[in-house]
């Protein structure tokens, strides 16, 4: 393992690190540093990284939830020495850390990375569908489409809205998707029967 300028990390950073990580954290869960205007007790400490002299620990925390968590790091740090003092009482070493604190991204990065996949998915979902019935290679506005994105965007609002029925405004928009896709294919039937007939094959659409 090696640190973010590519020096490996000892096995004394990482058991030191560990150590001071689980100190922290029954100091907050217990309150025991007593910071003014802020509650310890609903922080994480998520991992604590050792500098390689020992005499830096910088601690990512995250409040839970995430909620004010700028606001949260800011306070500890500016009372960072009440909980190194509190910190002296847990813990044996012959020279105590210094404390930074710094918010914990990594849970936020990894929801953002989770959103791109299902992005990702639904696109070429939705990707493939649209080739099924496109009438040509940069097709993307033709009724049978259309038709295609409506139908995704229907399944998806048809299940948000069945999980939260007080959304109103998902419950307008699934409608209007409704009477979109009707419209676009009766103009197939009356225009385009066996274009009509491909697209309630392909999407497993009722007639």
């Amino acid at each position: 393992m090696t640190n973010k300028l590519g020096k490996p990390v000892s096995q004394r950073q990482l058991r030191v690190g560990e150590m001071i990580k689980q100190s922290l954290g029954m100091i907050f869960v217990r309150n025991e540093a007593k910071v003014p205007e802020l509650e310890t007790n609903t922080i994480t400490v998520t991992e604590v990284k050792m500098s390689q002299d020992l005499k830096v620990a910088k601690a990512y925390v995250l409040p839970l939830g995430g909620k004010n968590a700028e606001e949260t790091v800011e306070k500890l740090k500016k009372y960072s020495f009440l909980i190194r003092k509190t910190l002296s009482k847990k813990i044996i070493m012959k020279f105590l850390p210094k404390i930074l604190f710094a918010k914990d991204n990594s849970f936020e990065y990894a929801e953002k990375i989770e959103n791109l996949i299902k992005q990702t998915n639904k696109y070429e979902k939705m990707t493939r569908k649209t080739k099924n019935l496109a009438t040509h290679e940069k097709d993307t506005g033709s009724s049978e489409v259309q038709i295609a994105l409506l139908t995704e965007k229907i399944d998806t609002l048809s299940k948000h809205v069945k999980q939260f029925k007080k959304d109103k405004h998902s419950s307008v928009g699934l409608l209007k998707a409704v009477n979109r896709r009707k419209k676009l294919l009766d103009y197939l039937k009356k225009y385009k029967i066996d274009s009509y007939k491909n697209v309630l094959t392909k999407l497993n659409l009722r007639k």
